[in-house]
């Protein structure tokens, strides 16, 4: 049984003397000595989900992580700095599932991720710990027809996948219950002109690039 704040680790899921991931230390490190500069720098992908979950869901969904991926305000765009300040660590967790679910070639590992970090995070009106910012999500899909049309086809996708994904019975159901409620939210959120006339022309013109795939 896992105790609090300890983590199961299956084999294959390389990581340190304390449980966490080496690439996990590499990241807050790299956000600590940031921060002494006065530079806002904050974790995104596979390390963030993980910073972010429960005990629980890092045992069941918890992979190798590779690599670390930051985000900084180079330009000091006021957008983007309260998007990095809005919390500690890493981007809010609303940021971190658009990022993966806008993939259009999305692959199982960015699938798992959003489960992973659905098992935590649920819907609300804002940010936070434990939310996911149901309102900005609306926002920015209801502005562009094919981020939303990626963004809900790869929720379905992980909703089909959950019963590969998840064994535990209850984490699966509450977690599919988080996918139906954004996937709702989305399709009732109002819709700009501009997303009105692209969704006229629909799939007959592909909305996405496919970026050369690096092998990791």
């Amino acid at each position: 049984m896992t105790e609090p704040g300890e983590v199961s680790r299956p084999a294959g899921r390389p990581a340190g003397a304390d449980g966490v991931p080496p690439m996990v230390q590499a990241g807050r490190g790299l956000v600590t000595a940031a921060a002494g500069r006065g530079v806002a720098v904050r974790l995104l992908g596979g390390v963030a989900i993980w910073i972010r979950s429960s005990a629980e869901a890092r045992a069941a969904l918890g992979r190798a992580y590779p690599d670390v991926d930051l985000v900084a305000n180079q330009r000091q765009s006021r957008d983007l700095r309260a998007v990095l300040e809005a919390e500690e660590e890493t981007l809010a967790a609303c940021e971190l599932l658009l990022t993966k679910l806008q993939v259009a070639d999305v692959n199982r590992k960015d699938l798992s991720d959003v489960a992973m970090l659905l098992w935590d995070h649920e819907p609300g009106d804002g940010d936070g710990p434990g939310r996911v910012n149901l309102t900005r999500m609306a926002k920015v899909c209801g502005e562009d027809w094919g981020l939303y049309t990626t963004v809900t086809g790869n929720l379905a996708a992980c909703a089909n996948l959950l019963g590969e994904l998840v064994a535990d019975a209850g984490a699966r159901a509450r977690i599919a219950g988080r996918i139906g409620a954004i996937t709702g939210a989305l399709e009732s959120a109002p819709k700009t002109i501009s997303w009105r006339m692209r969704a006229r022309v629909g799939r007959r013109v592909r909305w996405y690039e496919v970026p050369e795939e690096v092998v990791r």
